[in-house]
């Protein structure tokens, strides 16, 4: 594509050096169109997709949703103080952009999956940005096309989690970042504070990818400052660093010391849990990377990402225009390696910077290579959405280069499944059906004590979240409220491979066979 006669990279590099914007032109227009379907694609089938899926909400998902449920609760009865404060151990930006839903919806998991709309929203606008600031406007919509088609995002996309909104968040303050001109231009510097604010509202691992590139743009301005004997840059800074401190401060100057500590807790036993490599170690340093290829993305994106690193990394003043990027990238990743506790989640804002500079060094090509590689690296991404949300008869489940990993994890070529999640499972997990039972028998008591594992698609997490909606309480090991007494429950579920024979003072009530072969037998008090 051109713009203005011009090609694309020539005229992002114009408008980046001299700080204005050339008006839209064809390419662009196209390109927006191209952004704005692939979006409303992608929203559409992800609706398609959670209307299907009859398993209960995972452990994390489960843990989100109860805590959206305590924010609604907050906003029907305008308790704007706990609203703003309260600590449920993450920060609260994604659970009050999911209360606004409810309203319009009625409270579900897919009200609450349909406030992903405003995350893919703002996720793809940046990303083209982005992609349109380094390398025109075909490498931004070909770089939203990389990242709504990255494994990981396709099925984060799906779920009421915070990684892909933290994406987002990331991806826009990135965005304000360069289009600030090292701090130069002050409105987009105040905007940069005020993604920085707003993204630390959403998980506090945001501060990992935006510190090194702050960082250096920070430095770069009172250099420059103090070379030309201004000091331009260094206010946008402070303003820009005013706009951010409060807004997302207020809530960490309220709940750091909790906060402080059940992350520690829950940094060293779930690292310990999970058998994570020891910090430093060579494993560890590899985990993330081995994660991006075997997880995030599969071979070939990650194989036109490396290109594009290297197309940056090759050119002076393309490693000027990337530094956020790269610095993003780089310190993130280094950051994060040194956490005891790792996910395949906590990087995912990376793949931002990997289809950015994939589309860069496409669009970088001569025309016919690049039409080429355009039109491959986009039909990858639509088979890999496909594939990933609903399944593609024919094609192999899985497919691994044979020995090859890196770190834990195996080199993925292709894959019909994403991050714990595939295509709609048709698996009825009965946690619904067990509360809607209980809360339909006449007899006067419906406390439910639960007595089995805690596993990922039958979890207290799911059974908090079915507790909001029928007169049922439920208590067990790894409820929220644990404090009970078993003598006094009216029901009693145990979860087994066979059914038990009926506890004393209990008699059989149902039983609900699972998908992986087990079964809950409920039993009921004896009048």
């Amino acid at each position: 594509m051109q713009a203005n006669g011009r090609p694309e990279g020539d005229v992002a590099a114009e408008e980046a050096k001299e700080g204005k914007r050339v008006p839209p032109g064809p390419a662009d227009r196209l390109a927006r169109l191209v952004v704005v379907a692939a979006c409303a694609a992608v929203f559409a089938a992800n609706a398609a997709w959670i209307v299907a899926e009859t398993r209960p909400p995972h452990w994390d998902m489960g843990r989100h949703l109860w805590n959206s449920l305590v924010y609604q609760a907050y906003a029907e009865n305008g308790r704007i103080g706990d609203a703003l404060l309260a600590y449920l151990y993450y920060p609260p930006l994604v659970y009050w952009v999911a209360v606004p839903f409810y309203a319009l919806l009625g409270t579900s998991v897919e009200a609450a999956v349909a406030g992903n709309v405003v995350w893919l929203t703002l996720l793809a606008a940046a990303t083209y940005g982005l992609g349109r600031s380094l390398a025109g406007p075909g490498a931004g919509a070909l770089a939203v096309l990389f990242v709504l088609g990255s494994p990981m995002m396709v099925t984060q996309l799906k779920e009421f989690q915070l990684d892909a909104p933290l994406a987002a968040m990331v991806a826009a303050a990135l965005l304000a970042l360069v289009r600030s001109r090292g701090l130069a231009a002050r409105g987009p510097s105040l905007l940069f504070g005020l993604a920085s604010g707003l993204g630390m509202l959403v998980k506090w691992t945001f501060c990992l990818f935006l510190v090194a590139p702050a960082a250096w743009e920070l430095v770069r301005a009172v250099r420059l400052d103090r070379a030309e004997g201004g000091r331009a840059r260094t206010v946008n800074a402070a303003l820009a660093a005013a706009v951010a401190l409060p807004l997302g401060g207020y809530w960490y100057a309220r709940n750091l010391p909790f906060l402080r500590a059940d992350a520690a807790h829950s940094a060293s036993v779930a690292a310990v849990a999970e058998g994570d490599p020891q910090v430093l170690s060579l494993a560890s340093m590899l985990w993330y990377a081995g994660n991006f290829v075997g997880n995030q993305s599969h071979l070939v994106p990650a194989l036109a990402a490396v290109a594009g690193l290297g197309w940056v990394l090759a050119d002076g003043q393309r490693r000027r225009r990337a530094a956020p990027l790269l610095w993003m990238a780089a310190g993130s990743y280094g950051l994060l390696t040194c956490v005891p506790n790792k996910d395949a989640r906590y990087t995912l804002p990376l793949v931002v910077g990997a289809g950015v500079l994939a589309a860069a060094w496409v669009a970088s090509l001569r025309p016919l290579p690049r039409r080429v590689a355009t039109a491959a690296l986009s039909g990858w991404c639509a088979v890999s959405f496909v594939a990933i949300s609903f399944g593609i008869p024919g094609l192999p489940a899985r497919v691994e280069l044979p020995g090859v990993r890196i770190g834990p994890h195996p080199v993925v070529v292709f894959a019909q499944r994403g991050y714990i999640i595939g295509p709609p499972s048709g698996e009825d997990w009965r946690l619904e059906a067990i509360f809607r039972d209980v809360a339909a028998d006449p007899s006067p008591g419906k406390d439910l004590w639960y007595v089995g594992d805690d596993t990922l698609w039958f979890n207290g997490w799911a059974m908090a979240w079915y507790e909001a909606f029928y007169p049922v309480r439920v208590t067990s090991a790894h409820a929220l409220e644990p404090a009970g007494d078993r003598e006094r429950a009216s029901f009693l579920a145990i979860r087994a491979t066979t059914t038990p024979p009926a506890p004393d003072g209990f008699e059989p009530f149902r039983t609900y066979p699972l998908p992986d072969g087990g079964q809950v037998s409920v039993f009921r008090r004896r009048p």
